[in-house]
């Protein structure tokens, strides 16, 4: 780029940072003429961010996409930074408001940053960082809804350490990783250096103060969720998170005055119908609500939070059968969806249905899904197994609910007590049945079974118990070892000290 054009990227990026977003827009929108590609993709870039912040979705989508394709074209493959940032933050403003969506392009944004660095590790304009930031979305797209933080923050941590001309739409996104994996402590501490830089950058006071109302400091989440209002008084989000924030406080006034200032949003949404038709059903409006959830479904058909709401509502009313075919129009869009399909398969189990329940929760166990029903699905095979008289197939589900890496203690303490009485009670299950299925255990469960232990009358079975617990306790010694000390022990001869080894 030349100077002059360098100096219209500066124009574009300081517009977005400073929320003026529909300037951002139009300034793109009237200047991007004539322009060399990459300053064009920047400033696309750019108007793509503000489109989506302005709450214009899909013009914000169709931005990002036609830019891909152009450059799909114009360069054959190759990618540059701005590349993987805008397949990176496309992925973040999609996961808002659609994760099933913001999973299935995940794999775009995989090629997109392994391209990157194949094709610039080597060369002197490599920025590691932008590769880093790239992965690091990346992963989280692909296990946040299942609480395996792997290793997404610390690469977006080092990204940001690395990387100056992105490093406010990093940081936002550091927030929000923290915010998801319930390190609500770490997301206010991202959210407030980057306040501390730039107080203005679209959607922070937004993420912030939801961050903050987590952890109870209500006074200041509301000061910054009304400083989001007056940033982007027309963003339907901020707007339902604010009447959302009133009505945890027990506000029902403030709550009413937010709802009724979603509602007065134009142009509508489908989502905006559908928050305001779900709080009218609340406050016991129902039959207008449930217009308004209709009239959402008009405007957009795609729209799978209504087809669920409408679910949910036939399944309270024990109207399963309808709630399964509301159900399902959210798996035909979403055909690997584990949530979606956690809720089929409970109107199956309501429908008596209890061997096609039975495969739609291992299929909600398999597919891509939230930790919690992951838990509850396991939780549930156990009962319909029980109902069924399949008591073995009933002590290895509770079993699995246990093998969680993340179970709440209360889910936990429940698990093993209902387990531990199967084990102890039922007869129709045999010592030795009992003994093999403990004895192939394998994962997280075995770091409780000190725990199991307590709840255990029979001897053998609490023998058993803290047999494969000293069993993972020694391996996982030898790989502290290998890991951390070995190194440490191999001198000049080349000769390691497996008598330490031995012991």
């Amino acid at each position: 780029m030349d100077k002059q054009e360098q100096e219209l990227v500066s124009e574009v990026r300081k517009l977005f940072y400073n929320c003026q977003l529909n300037q951002c827009i139009n300034v793109v929108n009237k200047l991007d003429i004539g322009r060399s590609f990459n300053c064009h993709k920047i400033m696309q870039y750019y108007r793509g961010l503000s489109l989506f912040e302005y709450q214009e979705t899909e013009k914000g989508q169709e931005c990002f996409q036609n830019v891909i394709d152009e450059n799909q074209i114009k360069n054959q493959g190759n990618v540059n930074e701005i590349d993987v940032m805008m397949r990176a933050m496309y992925q973040l403003e999609i996961y808002y408001t659609n994760v099933q969506q913001a999973e299935d392009l995940n794999c775009y944004l995989q090629k997109v940053f392994q391209d990157y660095e194949t094709q610039h590790s080597l060369m002197p304009n490599y920025q590691k960082g932008i590769y880093l930031f790239g992965k690091g979305m990346f992963l989280f797209v692909e296990n946040s809804r299942e609480q395996n933080q792997i290793e997404c923050t610390k690469l977006i941590e080092e990204a940001i350490q690395l990387t100056q001309e992105y490093k406010q739409e990093m940081m936002i996104s550091l927030g929000w990783m923290y915010y998801i994996y319930q390190k609500t402590d770490l997301s206010c501490k991202v959210h407030q250096q980057l306040y501390s830089i730039n107080p203005r950058y679209p959607s922070l006071a937004n993420n912030f103060a939801i961050s903050l109302h987590e952890i109870g400091k209500n006074g200041k989440a509301e000061e910054l969720f009304l400083e989001e209002e007056k940033l982007r008084n027309k963003n339907q989000i901020s707007i339902q998170n604010i009447a959302q924030f009133y009505f945890s406080l027990e506000n029902i006034h403030k709550e009413r005055e937010y709802y009724e200032k979603l509602f007065s949003i134009i142009p509508k949404t489908a989502r905006i119908y559908h928050k305001y038709g779900q709080y009218l059903i609340r406050i016991g409006q129902k039959e207008k609500g449930l217009n308004l959830l209709m009239q959402g479904l008009q405007i957009d058909p795609q729209y799978c939070p209504i087809y669920q709401e409408l679910s949910d509502i036939e399944y309270d009313n024990k109207n399963y059968l309808k709630a399964k075919e509301y159900i399902e129009k959210c798996i035909y869009q979403y055909p690997k969806d584990g949530y979606y399909m956690y809720r089929h398969a409970a109107c199956l189990e309501a429908l008596e249905n209890y061997q096609e329940a039975i495969q739609a929760y291992k299929k909600a166990i398999n597919l891509k899904n939230y930790l919690p029903y992951k838990i509850f699905s396991n939780a549930k095979l156990a009962m319909l197994h029980f109902k069924l008289n399949q008591h073995l197939n009933t002590i290895e589900e509770f079993l699995n609910t246990c093998n969680y890496k993340s179970v709440q203690s209360y889910q936990q303490k429940g698990n093993i007590i209902q387990t531990c009485i199967f084990l102890n009670q039922n007869s129709n299950v045999s010592l030795k049945d009992k003994l093999q299925l403990i004895n192939k255990q394998n994962g997280y469960i075995v770091m409780r079974f000190e725990q199991f232990s307590t709840y255990v009358s029979d001897k053998n079975l609490q023998k058993l118990f803290l047999y494969r617990l000293d069993n993972l306790r020694a391996v996982l010694a030898i790989i502290a070892y290998q890991k951390y000390v070995e190194s440490e022990l191999i001198f000049q001869s080349q000769i390691l000290h497996w008598d330490l080894f031995l012991n």
